[in-house]
């Protein structure tokens, strides 16, 4: 008999497989479990065994040593992370907007926020927003965004945040945001609750990239 030692994803695969094929197995009766929901329970149930040097999801062994054990007895709940944002200052939301897709003094915005749930279903999500930025006035700070499956991105595209931004507000300013986030699962006997942070910028932020004799070089900068 001949014993090797190999190491890599092609034989990790196959634990991995393995271990989705028994949770599906464990919750048999739920036949409307996702994809997203069994990557979740594999995921965040995992051991982060080398932490100590790259705590966290790494390059190296991504979220851990698979758990067997948790990840069959863990109740798990939906995990709402920030996914983007996008920005409408059309002109017929107000005359003083321009239309150029740019935060700028004296618009008024409405925006748009994408949601991802890692984990498990969640229903009602709904998201309170909130900026300490003395600039900024919200006019509606609540919107709804449905139901998120496990490993699905929602937004309040239908129900969007409103903010004005004062006309003395300088440009290159950056405004950060609070979103905090509610929402249900377990057929609504469960609450689960986060808060996001992200930021937008007063002013246009562009990214340059040159790859001019193979080498990658990125510069920042404003209009």
């Amino acid at each position: 008999k001949n014993y090797d030692l190999l190491t890599g994803t092609s034989m990790a695969a196959p634990h991995v497989a393995g271990l989705a094929g028994l949770i599906l197995a464990k919750n048999s009766s739920n036949f409307a479990m996702t994809n997203g929901e069994v990557m979740g329970q594999i995921r965040f149930t995992a051991e982060d065994i080398n932490s100590s040097t790259y705590s966290g999801d790494d390059n190296f062994i991504g979220d851990g040593r698979i758990n067997a054990y948790l990840a069959l007895t863990t109740s798990g709940s939906p995990r709402i992370i920030f996914d983007r944002s996008i920005i409408d200052d059309g002109k017929t939301i107000s005359s003083a907007n321009d239309g150029d897709g740019i935060i700028e003094p004296g618009e008024k915005i409405k925006l748009t926020v994408y949601l991802k749930n890692e984990w498990i279903n969640a229903t009602s999500v709904t998201g309170t927003l909130t900026t300490t930025n003395s600039n900024i006035t919200i006019s509606d700070s609540s919107a709804s965004f449905g139901s998120i499956s496990g490993g699905q991105t929602g937004n309040n595209s239908s129900d969007q945040f409103v903010f004005d931004v004062q006309t003395g507000a300088p440009t290159r300013e950056r405004i950060d945001w609070t979103l905090n986030v509610t929402a249900q699962y377990n057929s609504g006997a469960s609450v689960y609750t986060t808060g996001l942070h992200f930021s937008l910028y007063i002013g246009k932020f562009i990214l340059l990239v040159d790859d001019d004799n193979d080498i990658l070089r990125i510069f920042c900068g404003w209009l």
